[in-house]
């Protein structure tokens, strides 16, 4: 009888190998994406906190009580809703524009009345996840 001597893999072997080298890829693979797709979510809150920081930085000095009359020549005193930053503070906002976003603001009395001359402001950054 004759005696086969085993030098290679079989087919079989060769196709599960392939399976499960595949899967593997496709699992590294799809971290990739979601660790990119996190990125751009960072990268964009990142941007919104920061355009935040700037408007918040140019509304400062016209919340004051005693200078409020005088921010940007108009009285926001009866100021109730949601106003376009760029339009109305000039600020430049392109690059939150690149990606759909926009920035309001609001400047309210709290509770109606005004305590120790400050007003309270609120500073709304949206744009649109990927």
């Amino acid at each position: 009888m004759y005696e086969l001597k085993k030098k290679g893999f079989t087919l079989v072997e060769i196709m599960v190998a392939m399976i499960i080298l595949a899967t593997v890829v496709a699992g590294v693979m799809a971290s990739f994406v979601a660790s990119q797709r996190f990125i751009t979510r960072s990268t964009r809150r990142l941007q919104a906190a920061n355009y935040s920081r700037e408007v918040f930085e140019l509304l400062r000095d016209g919340v004051d009580g005693a200078k409020w009359n005088d921010f940007a020549g108009t009285d926001r005193l009866d100021l109730k809703g949601w106003t376009d930053c760029t339009a109305d503070l000039g600020v430049n906002l392109s690059s939150l524009a690149a990606f759909g976003g926009q920035c309001q603001y609001k400047v309210e009395t709290p509770l109606g009345q005004l305590i120790d001359g400050y007003r309270q402001v609120t500073v709304r950054i949206r744009w649109t996840e990927p």
